[in-house]
Order: C-alpha cells, then structure tokens, then sequence
C-alpha cells in the first residue's frame, strides 16, 4: 500500500483505520538524534579509512596537491587554495607520510555520515531513518574511494552536504521564526533568529568555495529552487544577500591569484573536454551512489518534489534536477553530481521509515539493510585499497583510474633515475628532467631526491608557473617523459629513446609503456620554449 499523497490529511483515527502512516505534526519537535546508531557507523566509517590509509600508493592528484602545498598561493589553475594549505599543514605535521596524509579525508567520509543522518531527522525521521541515511552514506562506492584520498573532491562534499543540512533547517516549518504573531501570516517577514542561519550557509558555501568552484552550481541550484517554490518569499529579506556575500569573500584570494596569472582558469575551462552521453553520465552516477540504493534516493526526490509532506523542502529537490540539467549539459563528470544526493537519500530513508511501521513492509528492513551492506561490501574494494596488489590486478585487469593511479609511481620514477645515472657525471650536473603532466612531476619531485635526481619541471597546469624563469644550458641534456617523439623534435637536434616504463605489480596506468626520451642540441632559447610548451587541460 502505497503512502496517501493527498492533499487533505485524514484525522488520525481515520489514517489508522485506513492503514496509512500519520504524517509528523509539522510544528512539532523535532525527533531526538540516533547517537547510538549513527555515530557506530561513522566510527566504522573512520576506522576503515584508517586501517588501509597506508596501502597502494599515492594518487596522481595527491602528488600535484603535495606540491601544492610547497607553493602555498592564492590559487591554482584548477582548484581555490585550501586543499593546497591542508596538503602544507598534514607535511608539517608528520612528513612524507601515505597514511598521515589520508586521515583528514578519512575524518572527511565519517562527517558526511553523520550529517547525513542529521539531515534525516531534520525531515521528520526517527532513528531508523537516520541509521538507514548514514549507512546509505557509508556504503555509497562514492563517498567510500573519495574519503581513500586526499583530494579536493571529498571536502567538496563535505560542504555540500554541510551547506544542505543548514538549508533543511532554514527550510524547516518549525525553524524559529522571532514573532510567532507576524510569522505564520507574513512569510516574507524573516526575524534575525531565522534569518543568522544563512549566514552560516554563506560561510559553509565559502569553504565550498575555497576547495572546489563546483559548488557555485549548488548555489545556482538551490536559487533556482527557491524561485520556483513558496519559499521564494525568504527572497525578499537581506538574509541570502548577506550569505552571498560571506560566501564571495572566500573567493577574493583565487580572484587576486587570476588576475596575476591572466586568468589561468579560464583557459583551463576552455581546453576542458569531457563528452559524456547521458546514458553514461546516469549509468555512472546510479554505480557511484550504488545501485540497491536506487530505490531509496529516487524515493527521496519524489518525496521532496510531490509529497504533502515534503513541500516545505521542495527548493531541494528542484535543486537536485536543476543540478542534473547543469552538469548534462555541461558535460560534466558524473562524480560531480555525488554532494547532492545526501538530502535524497535522508528522505527516501524517512519515506522507508514511514512504510515500514506497517507490519506489511516490516519485514523488508532487515532484507534492505542487508542488501546495502553486502553491495556496499562488494563494492568497495573497485573504489578503495582494499585487495591486495596481485589479487586485484587479477579480478580487475584494468582497476578505475583513481585505483589505477596509485600504482606504478616508484617504478617511474626507478626508471628515470636509470636513465639520469647512465649519463656522464658533468652531464648530470646540467641535466634537466621534463615531465609531460602533473602527476609524474609530483612523483619526481617526491620520490626523486632519493635517487639525487634535479627537481623536475613541468608545463602541466600549475606546475607552468612553478617552471618559469628555469634556464636550461645551450648544451645540456633533457630527459623528457609523457611526450611523443614528434612533440620533442622541434626543440631539439636530438631525440631519442632511453627507456620504457613498466608496470607495478600487473596494474597499468596511464605512464605504463610510455618512453622516457633522452633529448640533446636546443634549437632555440629554452624561454622562448616553456610558452609553447604550456598546457592547461
């Protein structure tokens, strides 16, 4: 028996007589959080990330963030500053360490369990509900391999789904309202103790800001959401002027970084091509938020978007299709839709919850929750470092580029440093080692000083900017990788090949089988070549 999605609320003897679930008094209070049950799982959720933070190796965007952090600036060509100054801060602390720099992400994935379950009973939903929302976070292959790196993408999310939970409760019929009298009769007329809050969305969102631009889509979104529903009326007060403010502030440093560096990002989204059919796109994004959880976040957005009960929120879910429409059309990647689906998944989880009282569903609970924990548990390990190398690379001969990329990088590196000790040692000494892309001039520049190899240089993103102003003698050698011979010719007399790249352990990444080139003769000053060799893609 399906939920009533009438408009008109039986009394409640006529609901229970009729078997369907009373709705919660809409100016109630708001049910007790399920410490006992949510915070376990994200405890799980921590210890998890803890126990393999050690394991493979570091991921091509955790080398460039490392980096990073050694440059600290106002931005970068593709991302704000904080993952850089958190990169600076986690070194600080406790070095070159793999697993050090993986607890901030891991610390990362157990806040959006635990926001997500609050985001539930901010919907009404008991402490089923948010048990069932915070294991929908922790199993989500999504939330599981991007709280396994350190990267800009799992604080991303955090934000979104921080900033979400603050406009449920902005959003919420019994948030506080000042003048219970005016309240109820003017909902343009929004007190300070209702309207302080968007200040703390404006500064959540400039966190957002500082980590990752995508979430200015969320802003977007939630805008047009508002607009397009009765809470539009929140419009007509100061209070998300004032949120859009706080948050653009946070964005000064990166504003001040492009317009000393020409407006780098620009041309960073310009070059940026990621065509992506929306089959694929959905197909995807359905994998990332796995798929016997489906069911319950598609319940979620009907519920945000048609249920009686849902109206109050329904900014959200026309945020979320907005959302969908942007990174369509956009061509964007289907991970960067993930931040938005923990409301969904808070409500389809009270949708559940509200089924569920009845004897007729109740015995589906035990068999959901065992089916979102076995996909979560198979799941997994395609996300996260869970396998062991050789185990891996025998299930899955060709692992997802985020797995894929944290092999191979001592192996590229051994291989340059052959090529390095090969040369006579007045050569050395006026050896250059070029990289291709950010990832091999991380892992030069990390591992490379064990081998006594020169700091590497690369025309890739940021690493441009890092490499201006190096002067390469007339006469000395480059070793280049992730180039093609016909790359390489017009800049030198000589180009050849010194070596290939293997592959660790059975698992290939993008540098295995690429040639590592020995190039001599520099036809012209190497300033007047950097500029040609940029690349922002």
């Amino acid at each position: 028996m399906m939920i009533s999605i009438t408009n008109r609320r039986p009394p409640r003897s006529a609901a229970n007589q009729l078997g369907r679930v009373p709705e919660p008094a809409r100016n109630g209070p708001r049910p007790p959080v399920a410490w006992r049950t949510v915070l376990p799982l994200a405890l799980a959720a921590l210890l998890g990330h803890l126990a393999i933070a050690g394991r493979y190796g570091w991921f091509r965007d955790e080398l460039y963030y490392i980096d990073a952090g050694k440059h600290l600036a106002g931005g970068y060509v593709e991302f704000p500053l904080l993952v850089a100054l958190l990169a600076d801060l986690q070194r600080a602390l406790f070095g070159p360490s793999l697993a050090a720099l993986h607890v901030l992400p891991a610390v990362a994935g157990a806040a959006i369990v635990v926001v997500t379950g609050l985001m539930a009973r901010e919907l009404g939903g008991g402490r089923p509900a948010q048990t069932l929302a915070a294991l929908c976070a922790l199993v989500a292959p999504a939330f599981v391999g991007a709280a396994a790196l350190f990267t800009m993408d799992i604080f991303d999310e955090l934000w979104w789904t921080l900033a979400a939970l603050v406009l449920l409760r902005l959003l919420s019929p019994d948030a506080p309202r000042g003048d219970a009298r005016r309240a109820p009769r003017d909902p343009g007329a929004v007190s300070a103790a209702r309207g302080r809050p968007w200040l703390l969305f404006g500064l959540v969102c400039g966190l957002g800001l500082l980590t990752k631009l995508t979430i200015l889509a969320f802003g977007l979104a939630v805008a047009v959401g508002l607009l397009l529903t009765p809470a539009r009326a929140v419009l007509r007060t100061r209070w998300p002027y004032l949120a859009v403010a706080l948050a653009f502030a946070f964005l000064l440093p990166y504003v001040a970084w492009q317009v000393g560096h020409d407006w780098a990002t620009l041309t960073f989204w310009h070059n940026y091509s990621h065509t992506q059919d929306t089959p694929t796109f959905l197909l995807q994004v359905v994998l990332l938020m796995q798929p016997l959880a489906l069911p319950l976040w598609a319940s979620g957005l009907w519920y945000l978007l048609r249920h009686p009960a849902g109206a109050p929120y329904r900014a959200l879910g026309w945020a979320f299709v907005v959302l969908c429409a942007l990174f369509l059309l956009g061509h964007a990647k289907s991970y960067f839709l993930v931040p938005a689906f923990p409301p969904l998944l808070a409500a389809g989880a009270v949708v559940f919850e509200r089924r569920a009282r009845r004897g007729m569903h109740r015995r589906l609970v035990p068999l959901a929750v065992g089916a979102l924990v076995l996909g979560g548990v198979a799941l997994a390990p395609v996300v996260a470092p869970i396998l062991p190398p050789r185990t891996l690379a025998a299930v899955l001969p060709s692992p997802i580029q985020p797995v894929a990329d944290r092999f191979g990088w001592p192996q590229f590196v051994a291989t340059v440093a052959t090529v390095y000790r090969r040369l006579p040692a007045r050569q050395q000494a006026e050896t250059t080692v070029l990289a291709g892309n950010y990832g091999e001039a991380g892992a030069l520049d990390l591992l490379g000083p064990a081998y006594h190899l020169p700091r590497a240089i690369s025309p890739h993103n940021t690493y441009y900017f890092w490499g201006q102003g190096v002067v390469l003698p007339p006469g000395g050698v480059v070793i280049a990788t992730d180039y093609r011979r016909a790359d390489l010719t017009p800049y030198f007399t000589s180009v050849r090949q010194a070596a290939t790249i293997p592959a660790q352990d059975g698992i290939r990444n993008e540098e295995v089988g690429r040639t590592v080139w020995l190039c001599r003769g520099l036809k012209r000053p190497w300033s007047a070549v950097w500029p040609l060799l940029r690349n922002f893609s």
